[in-house]
């Protein structure tokens, strides 16, 4: 699996950062003629930086929320998200909140956590996460 496959996707990573989450991930999207991404430790870039979580990562984000999502995985479509809040009882059906197809894990995650970020789940208005490790 490329390394790419491993991360959220460029987009979802500025997004995420443009909602107010300070990411000190151990992968980073470098740009080198093109966006790529590596290790932290590795990078150098012609621009800035900017943090590439994983799925790790992106469970640690979304903190209790993980259990609002369920994820399956469907050959044709790919990882299937679905997002419903504990509890919620429909009157007429189970229906889902917000449903969602990615590529990866790691971008299905992504979408959800940007979901609950801008409909206003995830509190505060400024999250740190470092999960980057320091050179000894």
């Amino acid at each position: 699996m490329k390394l790419e496959d491993k991360v959220c996707t460029l987009e979802q990573s500025k997004r995420i950062v443009e909602l107010g989450v300070v990411l000190e991930t151990e992968k980073v999207w470098i740009y080198l003629g093109r966006w790529y991404v590596t290790q932290r430790h590795n990078a150098f870039s012609e621009k800035p930086l900017i943090s590439a979580p994983d799925v790790t990562e992106l469970v640690e984000l979304l903190g209790k929320y993980y259990n609002w999502i369920k994820i399956q995985f469907d050959s044709d479509l790919g990882y299937i998200t679905r997002l419903k809040q504990p509890g919620l009882i429909h009157v007429t059906s189970n229906m889902d909140h917000w449903v969602t197809y990615e590529k990866t894990e790691a971008q299905a995650r992504a979408a959800a956590y940007i979901w609950l970020k801008e409909n206003e789940y995830i509190k505060p208005a400024v999250q740190k996460l470092d999960t980057s490790k320091e050179d000894l």
